[in-house]
């Protein structure tokens, strides 16, 4: 084992940090180290993404990086990677570009479309931060020859009259104080970033289907959700909910009138959904001191409620996203409702469900709480040589 095929992954959460070092063999991942902080529940974010105590996570990672030092004896990390929080702006930029006779008979692939960008002097080294932003991902969205739209799928086919090209760039950028928390606590251990990307970023490269265009990406957390869109492997849009899997915690309390923890329990630990053989079966009862009768609650009826509350937030991400029904978007779920057992079954038994009538339940991508590191790494093995992407100079940015 060399360090050449291992990738070192820091997620700094917002209760916990993650720390894994992951190798791939075939398309086997393997995760051979792991250390979790999870502390006393307090945030270890601000509500912007910033880190706000970077001494207490650098001794959580120094003492993470020593302990793999210990057990792996011959192998030695330098480098990591880090997965920071969805707190991005998307940046558009418009790069107008005068093509010579002999760059456009070069014109034929993306590689050479980049080149043509490059040299057009308007980028930044790739490692400089822009006065207010660190740029995290940088792609060409769109192509413009003679005022003429362009698939850039198909650059080979390409006819010119007048030369003109307008080079579309879509970037994914963070503000510059909230990635330097994050930096900070790597440089205090001496190590360094050679990969930095947003999470929702990472949770799309765990989708190996390349078939699908347009995809949106659903992470379900306890108390948010978040949501990205992503056409053509590009992100377009990040949606924030204030609301998560504890929505569905708290109406399943209220229907079987107990406490939090019992709800939950019965949601993610005592039940499998997807079992046939849920009907009439009695998991909890109550006494009814207003009715003075015995309330029994039966599986299939607590998979029904359960369903009922998950597609009331489907249908409210739904709404939030309305704008993308004109596309076929495939959608991926991830987090803490994958860990629902029978997940699936228990939103696809629905007979009268507009929600999924029109796709809008998708796949439930199961990896636990690796996903994120999962996805850079795979990332990181496809583009070996990639680092900060490249940087327009500093004009004015329009965001969305």
């Amino acid at each position: 084992m060399n360090t050449q095929n291992l990738y070192p992954i820091v997620e700094i959460r917002k209760h916990s940090i993650k720390f894994e070092v992951i190798k791939f063999y075939k398309d086997q991942v393997i995760i051979i180290f792991e250390k979790t902080y999870y502390g006393d529940g307090s945030d270890l974010l601000t509500s912007q993404g910033a880190v706000k105590d970077p001494s207490l996570v650098s001794k959580f990672l120094e003492q993470s990086f020593n302990n793999f030092d210990q057990t792996f004896k011959n192998l030695k990390l330098k480098d990591v990677g880090l997965i920071l929080p969805n707190n991005i702006s998307i940046i558009k930029k418009t790069i107008d570009y005068d093509l010579g006779q002999q760059e456009a008979g070069k014109l034929k692939n993306l590689a050479n479309l980049k080149l043509i960008l490059k040299k057009s002097e308007k980028l930044y080294d790739n490692n400089k931060i822009t006065q207010n932003f660190k740029i995290l991902d940088n792609k060409i969205s769109e192509l413009i020859v003679d005022n003429q739209q362009i698939d850039l799928n198909n650059l080979a086919n390409l006819k010119f009259n007048n030369q003109k090209l307008a080079i579309v760039l879509s970037m994914i950028a963070i503000n510059k104080q909230v990635y330097e928390s994050h930096e900070k606590t790597i440089s205090k251990i001496n190590k360094k970033i050679m990969w930095s990307k947003p999470k929702i970023f990472t949770l799309h490269e765990m989708i190996t289907d390349e078939s699908k265009n347009h995809k949106i990406i659903i992470d379900w957390r306890y108390s948010e959700i978040e949501i990205g869109v992503f056409q053509n492997a590009i992100l377009s849009k990040v949606v924030k909910l204030p609301f998560g899997v504890e929505q569905i915690v708290y109406e399943i309390s209220q229907f079987m009138d107990t406490d939090l923890n019992l709800a939950s329990k019965y949601i993610f630990n005592n039940i499998d959904f997807s079992s046939e053989n849920l009907t009439n079966i009695k998991v909890f009862s109550k006494w009814n001191k207003k009715t003075n009768t015995l309330d029994v609650i039966t599986a299939d009826k607590l998979k029904t409620k359960i369903e009922q509350e998950i597609q009331k937030i489907y249908q409210q991400i739904k709404n939030t996203l309305l704008e993308t029904k004109q596309q076929n978007y495939h959608i991926y779920n991830f987090g803490i409702i994958c860990k629902i057992p029978g997940i699936k079954t228990v939103i696809c038994t629905t007979e009268c469900d507009d929600v999924r009538s029109k796709s809008w339940i998708g796949d439930f991508i199961v990896g636990g709480d690796s996903c994120s590191l999962v996805g850079l790494a795979r990332f990181v093995s496809k583009n070996p040589i990639h680092n900060s992407d490249d940087l327009l100079k500093n004009e004015e940015y329009q965001t969305s």
